[in-house]
């Protein structure tokens, strides 16, 4: 359950992400923008990355019990089927995930 939630606030993430991008773009040519659309937007990306982020931290591999979408500096196991914690979040809803850490696959309905 808790790694559906943080799928969900990753993708709308993400949507207010394209949302600001957008909104920044058709700003630049539009004479009569309102900024206070842009901060709206960008206070939306801003809660449900937080969310995300914290909610990423209780999301687990039961094989190395590394968080499974928070990748570090460092890089991906090479028997991962995933290249990113990115890749991972997105795949999450087709019922397994490989680790980015051990390269295990995980099946996502237990998590």
């Amino acid at each position: 359950m808790l790694g559906k939630m943080n799928a969900i606030a990753t993708y709308i993430a993400w949507v207010f992400l394209g949302a600001m991008i957008a909104s920044f773009v058709l700003g630049f040519f539009s004479v009569t923008f309102d900024m206070h659309v842009y901060y709206v937007i960008f206070g939306g990306f801003f809660l449900f990355t937080i969310v995300h982020f914290v909610l990423a931290f209780g999301v687990r591999c039961p094989n190395c019990n590394k968080c499974l979408t928070i990748q570090g500096l460092h890089g991906v196991h090479p028997a991962s089927i995933h290249k990113s914690w990115s890749s991972v979040v997105f795949h999450w809803y087709s019922g397994r995930v490989g680790c980015i850490h051990c390269g295990a696959t995980v099946s996502t309905n237990d998590l």
